[in-house]
């Protein structure tokens, strides 16, 4: 801090507007101006103070009071806290310290003698107080990137001898210096072959000593090696690395030799469900779907449509970013039918899409954040402190992924589908056929097939947000549900805006990744021909029998030369009875089938499942 006494505050001369103005500074007064000057020139903020405005000349540096309100230069008031560092006299604060002075201490036309200020303040303060006030200036735009704590005393005399010769005035004798603690410089010891290794060739010592004595870094010779004191204004200078960075800098990079890399190179292999991922993406987009990438985010609202009362507990943010995102995707189906909402909002109701995605449930008693997890009571979306055990584990595989803590969320992976609109894909003549539930089936059917396996027809699954009468499961060997699939509930998809019928299927790829894949095996093409046969059976209109059980028991007792099932026509009397016709197609490898054969075959399959459901065959 020095004083200056006598000035006289006027207008800048033309050379100093015009260097102002060429950096974009407003010219304000010759005193002000100088300031800025210097912080351009030098690189160090400053400030200047009406004498006459400071209590007794006294400056208190403090934390400023909870509440407290202060009026910088722009005429705002502001509300302060303790967190903020205050430039005070002994009874009130004249300056935001290192971001902005006060309106209470400011230099008019009217001031003869000035206090001028040139400090240091800690990054992170400034940093923060700037922040929290939405006040950026170019003061505090460089004291929080750290400025040069031995330039105070040269910034403070440039400034003094400018405002002398601009304004006028005598400068006081001294200056009044609090440095408690000196700075002691940084020294970084430089080894030769470590400048060979990191660049692979090095210039000659003297070459060396001679780019840092350049760049102002002062080098001094300790046996083979260097030590290179850096600068206070060089505060990215801490290392070994930084001084070889220097060199290379001014020797030029060009010098650098081009060498082929050498050594043993590591095979990186991909996880396996990198590669299942690329097997999914090569089927679906293969069977004309586009893939879509959704956000994991769930609305609360939205999400309790698609849960069910023994489904596990949500995974909650605790900072989330809209009331809307504030849970995990708690449903496989979310995104996808996000996406065809978003569609057809814009008029393309044709849509078939897939997804790869996870779904997060919480488990025990504490809470993910994404990063961490923060033990306490578990939370249901009821706000029940009891998290409920899935329905079934055949399609929720316990995939856990370990927090910072302890488990605290499975994280199942899923494939998605869903379709809406036209049959074929958009753009292609489908004959005016309409999307439906065979038609997600089929590409569910089609995706296993990929990945290596084989799945017959079941029973109602466990997910949530499928009509009760469209919904089935795709079953593995051992009763193991692969996938379900079905026509979307009507309350879903009308609460997303979807007026058209929306099919979908779901894969779960932790379970088909456990799931021993069927061997791969190539045959001939065939060589006899195939023999057709329709089987009609009409069930009673109290029974509750479903179709699978019947196509299930017919590939059961059809034997080898059965090679295909496929359920046809579906017809209902105004009875309640239901005609549900199948077609079967048989073939040998070795021979023409006879009709006695097939026959044979037929009357076996007609006489068990009559017999076995208590059902008739259409016809007799």
């Amino acid at each position: 801090m020095r004083a200056i006494s006598g000035v006289t505050v006027g207008p800048s001369p033309a050379w100093l507007r015009m260097r102002l103005r060429a950096v974009g500074v407003r010219s304000v007064s010759n005193v002000v101006d100088v300031t800025n000057y210097v912080l351009w020139e030098l690189g160090q903020p400053l400030h200047a103070y009406d004498a006459e405005t400071v209590t007794d000349g006294t400056f208190v540096v403090r934390r400023a009071r909870a509440g407290e309100r202060f009026t910088t230069l722009d005429g705002q008031e502001r509300t302060l806290d303790a967190s903020m560092l205050l430039i005070a006299d002994p009874k009130r604060a004249i300056g935001l310290a290192g971001v902005m002075g006060g309106a209470n201490t400011e230099v008019t036309d009217r001031t003869t003698r000035i206090l001028l200020e040139s400090a240091w303040f800690d990054p992170g303060s400034i940093r923060r107080t700037s922040r929290a006030l939405s006040l950026r200036t170019d003061a505090a735009y460089r004291f929080e990137r750290g400025a040069d704590i031995e330039g105070l005393a040269t910034a403070s005399a440039r400034a003094a001898a400018l405002i002398a010769e601009l304004a006028g005035g005598a400068i006081a004798r001294g200056v009044v210096d609090a440095y408690p603690r000196r700075r002691k410089p940084s020294r970084v010891r430089l080894r030769m072959s470590r400048v060979k290794r990191v660049l692979g060739v090095a210039p000659p010592r003297a070459q060396v000593v001679k780019i840092l004595s350049g760049l102002g870094l002062p080098v001094k010779a300790r046996g083979a090696d260097l030590e290179v004191t850096a600068p206070s204004f060089r505060r990215d200078i801490a290392m070994e690395d930084d001084l070889v960075e220097e060199i290379i800098r001014v020797w030029g990079y060009d010098r650098l030799p081009s060498t082929l890399p050498g050594g043993a190179i590591a095979l990186v292999t991909h996880p396996a469900s990198l590669r299942q991922n690329q097997v999914v993406r090569r089927a679906l987009v293969g069977a004309g779907l586009a893939e879509v990438v959704t956000a994991s985010f769930s609305d609360p609202a939205r999400a309790a449509l698609f849960r069910r009362p023994n489904d596990g507990a949500p995974v909650e943010l605790l900072n989330p970013l809209a009331t809307d995102a504030s849970w995990l995707r708690v449903h496989p189906l979310e995104g996808v039918l996000g996406a065809i909402a978003t569609n057809v909002r814009r008029q393309q109701p044709d849509v078939r899409v897939f997804e790869i995605c996870k779904t997060y449930e919480r488990i025990g008693n504490a809470v993910t954040t994404g990063k961490a997890d923060v033990s306490e009571p578990a939370r249901t979306s009821s706000g029940d402190a009891n998290v409920s055990e899935p329905a079934r584990t055949g399609i929720r595989p316990p995939s856990v992924q370990a927090g910072l803590e302890s488990p605290a969320t499975t994280e199942p992976r899923w494939a998605t589908i869903a379709l809406t609109g036209a049959r074929g894909e958009p753009g292609w003549d489908a004959g005016g056929a309409r999307a439906d539930v065979y038609d997600a089936k089929g590409l569910a059917e089609h995706l296993l097939e990929a990945l290596g396996l084989r799945a017959g027809s079941g029973d109602a699954g466990v997910l949530a947000g499928f009509e009760p009468d469209s919904h089935g499961t795709l079953v593995g060997e051992g009763g193991t549900i692969l996938g379900e699939f079905g026509e979307i509930a009507a309350s879903i998809r009308e609460s997303m805006g979807i007026s058209a019928p929306v099919f979908a299927a779901v894969v779960s790829l932790d379970t088909a990744g456990a799931a021993t894949p069927a061997p791969m095996r190539y045959q001939a093409l065939p060589r006899f021909p195939v023999v057709e046969r329709d089987l009609a059976f009409v069930v009673g209109a109290d029974q509750t029998l479903t179709a699978a059980q019947i196509e299930s028991a017919l590939r059961r007792e059809a034997g080898p030369l059965l090679r295909q099932v496929v359920l046809f026509d579906v017809f209902r009397f105004p009875d309640g009875r239901t005609s549900l016709a199948w077609r079967l197609l048989f073939q040998a490898e070795d021979r023409t089938l006879t009709d006695d054969e097939v026959n044979a075959i037929q009357d076996r399959l007609v006489q068990q499942v009559t017999g076995t459901f208590h059902i008739t065959l259409r016809g007799n």
